[in-house]
């Protein structure tokens, strides 16, 4: 599986959309690869963040700051017919990702040819971009089906938490699936 975004999809105009407002809006591009085999994945990634304008070359604290995250990782899945809160078919997983933040990510060497090759305003703050740094981060969800034998729809409450330098978040909620033979 491959995940790749750029803002240059969806390319920003100004309100009178005459001009470009030189601006990532915080985020440039990102790709994940995925590879899944035997309730295992395997993932690589990049992601490049910019501050809101691009073409200022000095240093706006209280803006985001530029900044590549090349990363990797593992997650191993669980499936089971019952789970630990309730009976209720379950789905688990552990996910770690290693990863560094920083020059060594190369995000300004790619974002500097990007804009070159598709002759856009260059990225002038490079400079400024957060230095290395490893992340380690470690992720945990898991999921039941509240409604097994219902073939057009599940109602599948959920629970995330992530843990490291990258991300802490957790999250509670429910997925609503509606359609033909869901798995």
């Amino acid at each position: 599986k491959l995940d790749w975004d750029n803002d240059y999809f969806a390319f920003q105009l100004s309100k009178d959309s005459t001009r470009k407002d030189f601006s990532d809006d915080n985020y440039s591009n990102g790709f994940h690869l995925q590879y899944s085999e035997d309730d295992e994945d395997y993932f690589i990634g990049h992601q490049i963040y910019t501050p809101h304008f691009l073409v200022i070359d000095f240093l706006i604290e209280e803006d985001r700051p530029y900044a590549g995250f090349l990363y990797g990782g593992y997650a191993k899945h669980y499936y089971s017919d019952a789970g630990f809160i309730a009976s209720f078919p379950n789905h688990t997983y552990h996910k770690l990702t290693l990863g560094i933040v920083g020059p060594s990510s190369h995000a300004e060497n790619i974002q500097k040819s990007w804009h070159k090759t598709f002759q856009d305003y260059p990225p002038s703050g490079w400079d400024h971009q957060l230095q290395d740094e490893p992340i380690l981060n470690y992720g945990f969800f898991h999921e039941c089906d509240l409604y097994p034998d219902r073939k057009g729809y599940k109602l599948l409450p959920y629970i995330e938490c992530n843990i490291g330098n990258e991300l802490i978040d957790s999250q509670i909620g429910y997925k609503f699936k509606i359609g033909k033979n869901i798995p």
